[in-house]
């Protein structure tokens, strides 16, 4: 068989690198099932060139080109006439001499077999266009002609009118997909059905759902029986729902091809298709199945005398929230936060230990605090923290002109609703309350910037210590260490970080309020801008100083950019003086706390791996004087100083000191917002080190199997450990269960926010959409033209070059080293405060953020013009 032109076993397939453009997408999820184990019935695959050599050996080219040209164009005329006749050519088409003899030697040497016949189409089953159920599946096939029969059912389904409703509705074009058909080995099911990895309708992610039918799932696909329904919450290990419906009849294969329907009777249709120990067996597959996707999986299984078999497993595309309590948005947290990417629970219980203190404290000191009960005001969805927007809005909504969409819009919440929503009317009784919170609110502004300064200054005296305290730190000492310093010391750091944050955004909300009476022709943007001294910009200022440096030694200067990256790091390693190692080394050591993604406590630091910082010192000694961030600096700063001169010239007089006294307050606390940052990056690089100092203790004691397992631990779990109140047991099971949790949906993108209201389901992502301009937050002022790189990820940057439009769903911290390069930024999340607005403003290049799913509305190199003044991208046709 493996002879055969067209025709693959799935051992052959399996050893394919990239199997899906041969086999389809239905294939290529079965190959991916086989290599993680699960059982799935064997088979072989017609490659989708098969379907193309059909289409030649038929003549059919042109009438296909035709047909296809005419769905281009769905109002012409004649357009469903041609695709009816075309589809009946494909039905009535004669098979290739070569799938003939492979089809015939199939029958003939595997006689008794029954095969279910499965499309296979290159672009179903996918995260944002599953095609569920439209394309052609036929069971219980046997024989030569009736495989013929079956596979070019599959092939004229390609052009079936679901599929072609379908491919418009989601501006799909049909010519992309390719058709594959399955081959598979039938099973004589005693049962079959679907199970989805999370619940569907509820939102529960560690809640699965399995439906369930006796005989073939024939029954419950069509709609003729209600199934079993079980409901599994594989976390906590328990049953959390079943119902059990009376079942009429199964779905029996004949040995002739057909199916038969069986009657059953009262005692067999009133017993629960599965047994709990069978329930939990599936569950653990369905489990082993979303791990190794790394998605929510909708699964298709078959069960034969206790063994149950998979025949499907593709992409959940629509989640609902019915269950879940309140609603909840990732909004500030994910731009380059701890929802930026998948979540360890470690680094989630740090942030949460804060959160959980600093939201009802903060509230409460400016009187708006809700009145109800707050159980958490954040927890974590598909292994992504949420801040509790519930919680928080029924605070401000107490406020005297409280406008619920202005307040959405402002922090990057969807909007789903109908009008303004909520308007808070003004009362004498609101207004006055009103002034009683704005009054405590410029009491703690002003009460917090006064201690910035000082607290800095403390808290860098404990970290220069630090050092020398852990070198001669005892593992006796270390777990009572360990505990003071996370508990108390992170916390103090981060607590006040968050505290000033709270008030940046007040002091931003209220200038802006203050502003809006002048009816200026000046916008915000005009006048945070320039802030010098920046501390995210140390990094690049480091490195160009090392490399006009390591320019003046012709050979020192060739040595770093031509040795490969492995032998400059070994160099490194081993405290090499020469060629300059030294001079960078000591940057290393600047900005060892530094990484591609500071809140994600999992990612290796540049003091532990330097290869990003040796990579951007590479980048700066190719780049020309103009790039020089001195200059930079210093012409946003005088930019800043002449539209300072022109916006109080602009005033009255007698309103002129207190705007500006204004502007330089708002300026102050932006600046310390990022200085406390970097603080509060230098306290997480020693979490990370003093926890992996942990996790080897925890590793050598067999509780761990690899250190950085530890991270699968939340911050009081590893306390507990160190304390001996959390048994070796429990805890090894504790950080199990969380790394499953972490796999699950570490290649899933949840949505922004979560809650009754809102539904999941995949945004159109298709470059041919007809708009040609997105509306974004302008974040940072100018207009430029020029070519895009669409950038998944900080990995993915080394692609940027000099003058590229960075394209990219958010940046981090760890992306400052690239801006040099770019001529302007748009990303799909973010705000006016988000790390690329602020950078992007001290580089002096436009940016506009928020411009929801861009990067799937645009491609590599297409020509654009950023406005970041009106926060527009305009695609330019060419």
């Amino acid at each position: 068989m493996s002879q055969m032109k067209n025709l693959y076993t799935f051992s052959e397939l399996q050893e394919q690198e990239d199997a899906l453009a041969i086999v389809g997408s239905k294939a290529a999820s079965l190959l991916a099932l086989l290599k993680i184990g699960v059982q799935v019935p064997d088979g072989l695959v017609l490659s989708t060139q098969a379907f193309r050599d059909f289409i030649l050996h038929n003549q059919l080219s042109a009438m296909q080109e035709s047909v296809l040209e005419q769905l281009r164009t769905p109002d012409a005329a004649g357009v469903n006439d041609a695709v009816t006749t075309f589809r009946q050519c494909l039905l009535t088409g004669s098979m290739p001499p070569d799938i003939s003899l492979a089809l015939r030697q199939l029958s003939e040497t595997q006689q008794d077999a029954a095969w279910a016949v499965r499309s296979s189409c290159t672009q179903e089953d996918l995260a944002g266009a599953s095609f569920a159920g439209i394309y052609e599946t036929v069971l219980n096939v046997r024989g030569e002609l009736a495989l013929q029969d079956a596979i070019r059912q599959c092939w004229a389904s390609l052009f079936g009118d679901s599929v072609v409703r379908y491919c418009a509705h989601n501006r799909i074009a049909l010519e992309q997909g390719s058709m594959a058909v399955i081959l598979q080995r039938m099973v004589i099911a005693d049962a079959s059905g679907v199970a989805f990895s999370v619940n569907p309708q509820s939102g529960h992610d560690t809640e699965m759902v399995i439906e369930a039918c006796f005989g073939l799932g024939e029954a419950l696909v069509a709609g003729q029986m209600t199934p079993d329904q079980y409901r599994y919450d594989w976390y906590r290990e328990q049953l959390t729902g079943r119902d059990i419906h009376h079942k009429a009849l199964r779905i029996l294969a004949q040995a002739d091809g057909s199916n038969e329907t069986e009657m059953l009777d009262d005692q067999q249709a009133s017993r629960p298709v599965l047994d709990e120990a069978q329930v939990l067996s599936l569950a653990q597959e369905c489990l082993r199945i979303q791990k190794s996707y790394g998605f929510p999986v909708d699964i298709e299984w078959t069960m034969q005398d206790g063994q149950f078999y998979f025949v499907q497993a593709r992409p959940i595309t629509a989640i609902h929230y019915a269950g879940v309590n309140m609603e909840w948005s990732n909004a500030d947290f994910k731009d380059g936060g701890v929802s930026s990417s998948v979540c360890s629970t470690y680094m989630w219980s740090l942030y949460d230990y804060i959160w959980e203190a600093i939201c009802p404290n903060y509230t409460s000191s400016i009187r708006i605090h809700p009145e109800f009960k707050v159980d958490a005001w954040g927890r974590m969805f598909f292994a992504r923290p949420y801040w509790n927007l519930s919680a928080i809005k029924a605070g401000v909504k107490t406020l005297p002109g409280f406008v619920e969409r202005e307040f959405d819009e402002s922090v990057g919440v969807k909007v789903n609703y109908e009008g303004n929503g909520h308007v808070t009317p003004m009362t004498a009784k609101i207004l006055a309350r009103g002034v009683n919170v704005l009054i405590r609110l410029k009491w703690i502004i002003w009460r917090s910037k006064s201690r910035l300064a000082g607290f800095k200054q403390e808290q860098m005296a404990r970290l220069e210590a630090l050092p020398e305290v852990l070198a001669n730190l005892s593992d006796k000492d270390l777990p009572a260490f360990y505990t003071r310093f996370v508990n108390e010391e992170y916390y103090r750091s981060e607590y006040t970080y968050f505290h000033h944050i709270f008030s940046t955004n007040n002091v931003m909300t209220l200038f802006r309020d203050d502003f809006k009476k002048l009816k200026s022709s000046y916008t915000v943007l005009d006048f945070i801008s320039g802030l010098a001294g920046l501390s995210h910009l140390h990094l690049n200022i480091d490195l160009w100083d090392c490399a006009q440096d390591l320019r003046k030694n012709e050979i020192a200067a060739a040595y770093w950019t031509d040795t490969p990256m492995a032998q400059l790091i070994a160099d490194w390693k081993q405290g090499s003086p020469f060629m300059g190692m030294d001079k960078v080394a000591a940057v290393v050591e600047r900005h060892k706390y530094r990484s591609t993604r500071e809140l994600d406590i999992t990612v290796e630091r540049f003091g532990e791996n330097p290869q990003f910082i040796f990579e951007n010192l590479k980048q700066c000694l190719a780049l020309g004087a103009g790039s020089n961030p001195h200059e930079g600096v210093h012409e946003q700063a005088e930019k800043h100083a002449e539209k300072m001169r022109q916006f109080a010239a602009s005033l009255p007089f007698h309103k002129r000191a207190g705007m500006l006294k204004k502007i330089e307050e708002l300026r102050y606390y932006l600046w310390w917002r990022e200085e406390l940052r970097d603080l509060s990056t230098a306290y997480y690089y020693w979490v990370r080190q003093l926890t992996l100092r942990v996790g080897k203790h925890l590793q050598s004691a067999g509780i761990l199997d690899q250190v950085e397992d530890i991270f699968h631990l939340s911050k009081d779990e590893v306390v507990a450990v160190l304390d001996g109140s959390l048994d070796a047991t429990s805890a090894s099971q504790s950080w199990r269960k969380n790394r499953d949790y972490y796999q699950s949906f570490r290649h899933f993108t949840p949505p922004d926010e979560i809650g009754a209201g809102f539904l999941q389901t995949a945004e159109l992502s298709d470059a041919s959409v007809a708009a040609t301009s997105f509306k974004g937050i302008p974040c940072s002022q100018g207009i430029v033209e020029g070519r895009v790189k669409v950038i998944a990820n900080i990995q993915d940057a080394e692609r940027l070059e000099k003058g590229d439009i960075l394209i990219t769903r958010f940046t981090d911290p760890g992306w400052t080293a690239k801006f040099p390069l770019l001529a302007a930024v748009a990303t799909e999340t973010g705000g006016l405060l988000s790390h690329a607005a602020v950078i992007s403003r001290e580089y002096g290049i436009p940016a506009v953020l928020a411009v929801k799913n861009l990067t799937g509305l645009l491609v590599d190199g297409q020509l654009v013009r950023i406005d970041g003044g009106r926060g527009l991208v305009e695609v330019i046709h060419e």
